[in-house]
């Protein structure tokens, strides 16, 4: 049932489920729904509704709209919805504030008015004078003179008179607001309590902004970040993979293989902005920061990987609501799905991970909380760069093993097909379910699972992991780690804080 503190009223709940009790088959066949008046932008436990003028998909998850009012935004489908809601009983700030929690903040810019087919055919829009970089306790504002996407969810952008940042576009917007009355700061005030503005009154009158082409393939430092906490580390190379996915070589010789959800790169910069001020402009006052980049804005030439020979990986580094479980590894594989034919184009690239530690135990998870490591340093001292605020450390290897990895690991033909358990992560809690069988989509990160008692779940990889191992233990201690509860056992300390 719809659970307490819920919008819905009951009589729409009744209405809707017995319309449903009735269909036997309800997927669209055709897409018909052109028309959206309103856009929804959450972050954390705020939420802002703005107009819907125009509106445009790209390719990847990123959603571009413009409102009435001429302010034009390049939003990810993360978290952002585009909503219809002028003939539905339930509309857009119910649904929002219901998504946020009874306790949670929503600014409703928008209006009632529906515009019909709203669909931007063609995009004109290549200009934008501000980025809001979102981070889970801040936001900051920033001025750029230039920029350009990535595959569809990484943006590159270069900060006017500052450095140039590669970062998601999933805690990302683009914006113009140079013709709108609402600005960028009345959009990241909706969305966080912590508001650093670098761009107050900045107009840039460029028709168009957006790199053509791309030279930029140097960069001098990278930020993790992670539930109020950041760390800036000084990088010798770097490289990405397709999709989301970034590795770097620390000056120490770690490698790290992440996600540019929880990994920015840094080219550059000055006294006042530079990776290290960045840094600690995306965690709150109260939050966790580690500088080892000192203030570096040295802007580098290329020092990309030309040959990634850097395939071996000891230790991945699972980061759930701040909390980071060491998991010791045997192997590793990357998820990519199928190439299209003659007919079909190829599916987007996954950020799907599959890990198999020393035990045998196999976990397939997603890259947009795992840090893959081939470590130097000691695996504590990088499992402390991305611990958030109150977050605990609890380290596997005591229970499945050392690392079982002699050099490139790297697994080539996946024959990890069967898992018996499902892990769902939301925040703080993790829900261990047994599962019949399994299946996985082709396209992006979704996920059906069917339980032992016929309960049919559709899911995401963004919050669910599957788990095999013959050990009947290990998915409990896995399940209770990536939520910060694991215990010690047998007088081994697991848990460090």
């Amino acid at each position: 049932m719809i659970s307490d503190g819920a919008v819905v009223s009951d009589e729409v709940y009744r209405m809707t489920r017995d319309e449903n009790n009735n269909v036997l088959y309800n997927k669209d066949i055709i897409d018909t729904h052109w028309a959206f008046n309103k856009a929804i932008t959450f972050n954390g436990s705020k939420a802002v509704i703005l107009p819907v003028g125009k509106w445009k998909d790209y390719s990847g998850e990123q959603l571009q709209i413009i409102t009435k009012d001429g302010l034009k935004l390049v939003l990810s489908s993360y978290n952002s919805k585009l909503v219809s809601d002028t003939n539905s009983k339930i509309k857009a700030i119910d649904f929002a504030q219901n998504y946020v929690g009874s306790d949670g903040k929503v600014l409703d810019l928008s209006d009632s008015v529906s515009n019909g087919f709203n669909y931007d055919i063609i995009d004109f829009n290549y200009d934008f004078n501000k980025v809001i970089v979102m981070k889970d306790d801040a936001a900051v504002i920033l001025p750029i003179t230039e920029w350009t996407d990535y595959e569809g969810e990484q943006l590159q952008i270069k900060i006017k008179n500052g450095p140039t940042i590669v970062t998601a576009a999933y805690d990302t917007i683009l914006i113009n607001d140079n013709d709108s009355e609402t600005k960028a700061i009345d959009v990241a005030n909706a969305l966080s309590d912590n508001v650093v503005d670098l761009a107050k009154d900045y107009k840039d009158n460029a028709v168009f902004n957006k790199t053509i082409i791309d030279l930029n393939y140097g960069f001098s430092n990278a930020i993790l970040s992670n539930d109020n906490s950041s760390s800036a580390l000084k990088i010798d190379k770097w490289t990405d993979y397709e999709g989301e996915q970034l590795q770097i070589k620390l000056e120490t010789g770690d490698v790290l293989l992440s996600s540019s959800l929880m990994l920015d790169l840094v080219n550059g910069g000055i006294n006042e902005l530079n990776a290290s001020s960045i840094s600690k402009m995306y965690i709150s006052d109260s939050g966790k920061n580690i500088d080892e980049s000192n203030g570096n804005k040295d802007s580098v030439g290329f020092n990309q990987y030309i040959l990634d020979t850097d395939q071996k990986f000891k230790y991945a580094l699972k980061v759930v609501d701040g909390n980071v479980t060491i998991i010791p590894l045997k192997k590793w594989s990357d998820y990519y799905n199928n190439d299209g034919g003659e007919d079909t184009p190829d599916s987007p690239n996954c950020e799907q991970i599959q890990l198999i530690m020393p035990d045998d135990t196999v976990l397939v998870t997603t890259m947009y909380d795992t840090i893959l490591v081939d470590n130097v340093t000691d695996i504590k001292e990088l499992a402390e760069l991305v611990r958030g605020e109150n977050g605990v450390i609890s380290d596997l290897t005591p229970i499945v093993g050392k690392p079982n990895v002699s050099g490139w690991n790297f697994t080539l033909f996946d024959t990890k097909y069967k898992f018996n358990y499902a892990i769902i992560n939301n925040c703080c809690t993790s829900q261990l379910l047994p599962i019949r069988n399994w299946l996985d989509f082709s396209e992006g990160e979704q996920l059906q699972l069917n339980l032992l008692d016929n309960t049919g779940i559709l899911t995401s990889y963004v919050n669910t992991t599957l788990v095999y191992s013959e050990n009947s233990d290990i998915q409990e201690t896995v399940a209770k780690a990536f939520s910060g509860e694991l215990e010690v056992e047998k007088g081994k300390t697991l848990i460090y804080k």
